[in-house]
């Protein structure tokens, strides 16, 4: 950190050099051309017209020359203001993805989720594509951090992201809802296919999850909208078949149709 500081001082200081530098140029030769203007009137008025000539090529020089110099100060200031734009656009973007992401997980938070429904609810109803919904949820996930911590009930959570992300099409959103507690939005996908999918999570944590020798798994709820629907009935129906497959015996998945 003390490095960056020291960075950003230094590269404030030579811009501040530069700058001082072309402003002094432009002065010097400011002063230099109004010289040759005072001498080029004072030689026309004592009708020395050979000196008058030749100073008045030397003053159109130096105004060339100043006019030259003050579009490159111009030119390096636009270019550094683009430069500062872009960076600045690119770190807003980059704060942006960070606000819409959970930071232990690395996957979206619910946020995104809030950004993205309207739009893939809009898809649905206009052109008429399916769209599906899971919710999944760790089972027993308080008392795997009570017996083993924490720290290991987050590394739970990040391996589960990274095994079932690595699994899923790109079209496909993975949002970490909250706690143990994750969301699988599946554009152009109905309840035969969401069905498969939650089947296909649930083995995937089944198979890849463990804390020491002891195997997690998850409870999977699943549900496919329909044009009559607000997003919170939606929602609701995938939450209450999540609520069924934990009320009959954990490890399973459901569906509301």
């Amino acid at each position: 950190m003390e490095d960056l500081k020291q960075d950003i001082i230094a590269s404030g200081n030579k811009e501040k050099y530069f700058n001082n530098t072309q402003k002094l140029i432009i002065l010097i030769l400011s002063v230099i051309s109004l010289v040759s203007l005072g001498i080029i009137f004072k030689y026309i008025i004592t009708n020395n017209s050979l000196l008058g000539k030749s100073t008045f090529t030397i003053f159109i020089i130096i105004i060339a020359i100043d006019i030259f110099v003050l579009y490159k100060c111009i030119h390096n200031k636009l270019q550094q203001v683009n430069m500062k734009l872009a960076k600045l656009e690119e770190e807003n973007i980059k704060l942006k993805e960070e606000v819409l992401v959970d930071k232990l997980t690395g996957a979206f938070n619910r946020r995104k989720l809030q950004d993205i429904i309207e739009v893939e609810l809009e898809r649905c109803r206009r052109y008429n594509i399916p769209l599906s919904m899971i919710i999944f949820d760790i089972d027993d996930f308080k008392k795997i951090n009570d017996k083993y911590g924490h720290s290991r009930g987050d590394v739970i959570l990040k391996n589960i992201t990274k095994v079932i992300t690595s699994k899923l099409r790109k079209t496909d959103f993975f949002i970490r809802w909250g706690g143990e507690e994750f969301v699988i939005l599946a554009p152009e996908t109905n309840i035969k296919g969401a069905l498969i999918l939650g089947e296909k999570v649930r083995k995937l944590v089944s198979e890849n999850i463990y804390v020491e020798l002891e195997r997690v798994t998850v409870s999977v709820g699943v549900s496919e909208y329909k044009k009559e629907l607000i997003y919170k009935e939606f929602f609701d129906k995938a939450d209450k078949a999540l609520y069924i497959a934990k009320n009959s015996g954990k490890n399973n998945v459901k569906f509301v149709d």
